[in-house]
């Protein structure tokens, strides 16, 4: 075959490592299985985590252990019950790929064995160069290590590199297979030169390549396959051929564009926008998804959505770059805000949020990588986080280039804009940044703001025509015509909150986070709100799903109002949450929240309340003797009724405080909310009385009787002379009081025996 005369300067034979001959990681079938040894390839040169630990591990190789879902052992062959314990086939079942071992059987889970399939125990492998791979075999971004104790344990975000911990030989354990098995590692490297081939594109932007390397790559290819399809090509043709195609996509790669002045215009006055496009092809839920905050504010996360069919300014970015292009200083929308290192949505430049972009070893993404923490990635839940994924993961993006416009878009001719309410006593309406009711401007983007007054809620802009325009404060209008925009209010109200369940079974998740009983102390007086709650009184149906967005997170609990006397600095809410299963309120964190200046909001000065904790988890929430909120009453506070709310909330970053961010969506993760009355002092005469949790008081001369249905009720003068009697019908019983000022002595006796005698002064 004369095509090999042009290869053989390439001269190496296989790798030979301590147990045999390297090769790459090829897949084949229960019936005919090819078992590889995989052999460390840590030459103790890498240290790894807080411990810095490391360790010379060449030889040793993954033995499955006897007894299923414990452990993989890293050790010398000769250490294994019989050599088979340390054979493994990459099988393919049902189109997915599988580790499975010979002896036992297992599959490879991570660090574990099973001894089932599933979606989590997947093969995937990610080259490190020389021969060495990193080998994941769970759903997670995490990667098989050589461990302590010759144990093998699970790894991610760092230290992914050839001669590390995480570095694996896939040494052929059968030489009579190795023919067929090269063949098949030459099938994969010209798979892996043509999906580079069609991933990328010649051009000058980031990212792309230049056409002279196309043009070498596809020349390099045309050959591999040759050798591959010619029927007599032997064991060193192949190996040949594998080594210079492997260096022909190496050389390929060498070629990407990733300087980042590219990003910006050679115009000044220009800006240039991309869409940044996920490249996770191991990751469907994301693949080819865009970055974007389609209906979303500042304080919440940008999230990936599939890109719309045409452009919108919710899906491109423009990037700003250090003095010497080294590094993307801010990635900013088209609504001029930041993203913050996390993913998240900031109006300004935060800490952190300049980003590294580094080429992945595919040769066409990169990662997104902020100063200070792991890669920006597409997660499970549709938002923008961290993680480091290799190449083909959910942090792998790819920069999509749409098109350059003016830094200041004009429009050739001015147009009026102006702005009006509705009803001048609910709210104003003005040019942002100024007091003014119209404006005649030939710019673009004219931003108009929308005033509620205290106690009334905005609701939309509309034009004159009663189109809906936008239920955001502020809206960008963007139109070429003049145009009166009307900003719309309505009276204020507490508004619901939803929620969900991040769980299998939400039903089940839901089940047992309630509260059993409130009391609330004031001095030393104490209060029953609540009272041996034995289920959720909002239960989940059967039929939500994981991460379904459900109504009826509120649990109201008005009726019974926390009775607080006037000139009171602080009172205590002890509450205790349900112990029945491990799904209770120990996952999740309680703050209170009280809306002091009655605007029907929980943001202003004093009205947020302080987590119990930053944890993940914390068992006051479920202790028996109740967990303690101190809740401060603001000075020169006016007699009324205040709204508190209390809200249990699994924070999806245990650390960040979600005091604010979480009414930005009124949405509860993994737990629910209780509504309560605080009646602060009383327009008239006031009296509240609590015994055997029975419970009265009188506002306004009105007797309320709680927790007393079947009771009997007396009131008696000071002379002895019975002025009424009536039987309690209700958990909460009003009765008139149709008396002359004077002292009062009121009986109740319940059902079972208890009873209360209070003096009552009209």
């Amino acid at each position: 075959m004369m095509l090999l005369s042009l290869f053989t300067c390439f001269g190496p034979t296989l790798q030979a490592q301590v147990n045999g001959t390297a090769i790459d990681p090829i897949s084949s079938t229960l019936e005919d299985p090819i078992y590889f040894f995989i052999e460390s390839a840590s030459d103790g040169s890498v240290k790894y985590g807080g411990v810095q630990y490391t360790g010379d591990f060449r030889g040793e190789v993954i033995i499955s252990p006897e007894t299923r879902g414990t452990k993989l052992i890293h050790n010398t062959l000769a250490s294994a019950p019989n050599p088979d314990y340390a054979l493994w086939a990459v099988v393919n079942l049902n189109g997915k790929l599988y580790l499975k071992n010979k002896a036992t059987g297992f599959y490879m889970i991570g660090s574990h064995s099973a001894d089932t399939i599933a979606k989590t125990n997947e093969f995937k492998t990610q080259t490190l160069g020389q021969n060495q791979f990193l080998l994941r075999t769970a759903e997670v971004g995490s990667y098989t290590i050589a461990w302590q104790n010759n144990l093998c344990d699970r790894w991610s975000n760092s230290g992914m590199v050839a001669n590390g911990l995480v570095a694996w030989y896939f040494i052929i354990a059968e030489p009579e297979k190795l023919q067929t098995a090269l063949k098949s590692a030459l099938n994969n490297k010209i798979n892996e030169a043509t999906t580079l081939l069609n991933a990328t594109k010649e051009g000058e932007d980031i990212g792309q390549y230049p056409s002279d390397s196309r043009v070498q790559l596809t020349e390099d290819l045309d050959n591999a396959k040759a050798v591959y399809e010619y029927p007599q090509s032997t064991i060193n043709d192949i190996n040949v051929m594998i080594e210079y195609i492997t260096q022909a996509i190496a050389a390929y790669k060498a070629t990407i564009n990733v300087h980042l002045a590219v990003f910006e215009s050679a115009n000044p006055d220009n800006y240039r926008w991309y869409r940044i496009r996920n490249f996770g092809y191991d990751t469907p839920i994301c693949f080819n998804h865009v970055i974007s905050y389609t209906n979303r504010t500042v304080g919440e996360k940008y999230f990936y959505e599939l890109p719309a069919d045409s452009l919108t300014d919710s899906q491109i970015f423009r990037f700003e770059m250090n003095e010497d292009k080294s590094r993307v200083l801010h990635i900013i929308d088209r609504q001029g805000n930041y993203m913050s290192a996390n993913g998240g949505i900031a109006s300004t430049s935060t800490q952190g949020n300049d980003f590294e972009i580094q080429p992945q070893s595919d040769g066409i993404a990169f990662w997104i990588k902020p100063t200070s923490l792991a890669p920006l990635r597409a997660d499970d839940n549709g938002s923008i986080t961290n993680w480091l994924y290799m190449a083909g993961g959910a942090s792998s993006w790819v920069f999509d280039f749409v098109k350059e416009m003016p830094k200041i878009p004009r429009f050739e001719n001015a147009r009026t804009i102006a702005v009006t309410s509705s009803n001048t006593t609910q709210g104003a309406a003005f040019i942002t940044d100024t007091r003014e009711a119209s404006i005649s401007t030939d710019l673009e983007s004219v931003s108009v703001t929308a005033e509620p007054v205290p106690g009334y809620f905005f609701v939309k802009w509309t034009n004159e025509a009663g189109d809906s325009l936008s239920n955001k404060l502020t809206y960008i209008y963007k139109g070429p015509a003049d145009i009166l925009l009307i900003a719309h209010f309505e009276p204020g109200y507490y508004r619901p909150m939803s929620r969900f369940y991040t769980g299998a079974s939400p039903a089940v998740q839901s089940a047992d986070r309630y509260l059993t009983d409130i009391i609330v102390r004031v001095g030393e007086t104490e209060q029953i709100i609540m009272n041996d709650v034995a289920s959720i009184p909002n239960p989940v149906d059967t039929s939500v799903v994981r991460n379904q967005i459900i109504p009826d997170a509120v649990i109201d609990y008005t009726f019974n109002p926390i009775l607080i006397p006037l000139n009171t600095d602080t009172f205590e809410l002890i509450t205790f949450g349900s112990r029945q299963t491990i799904e209770n309120f120990q996952w999740t964190q309680q703050n209170a929240f009280v809306d002091w200046n009655k605007d029907f909001d929980f943001l202003d000065e004093h009205e947020a309340g302080v987590r119990n904790s930053s944890n993940s988890t914390d068992q006051q929430l479920i202790d028996t003797l109740g967990y303690t909120r101190k809740v401060g009453i603001p000075e020169g506070l006016q007699e009324g009724d205040y709204r508190l709310r209390l809200i249990y909330h699994e924070s999806a970053t245990p650390a960040t405080d979600w005091a604010v961010s979480i009414w930005n969506n009124n949405i509860i993760r993994n737990g629910t909310a209780y509504d309560f009355t605080i009646r602060y002092g009383t327009p008239t005469g006031f009296n509240a009385f609590t015994t055997n949790n029975l419970r009265a008081y009188t506002i306004d001369n009105e007797l309320h009787i709680l927790n007393a249905t079947g009771s009997k009720l007396a009131i008696h003068d000071l002379s002895g002379k019975r002025i009424m009697s009536i039987q309690v019908t209700s958990d909460h019983h009003t009765l008139p009081l149709d008396l002359e000022r004077g002292i009062y002595i009121i009986n109740i006796i319940s059902a079972n025996g208890a009873k209360m005698n209070q003096k009552l002064i009209l």
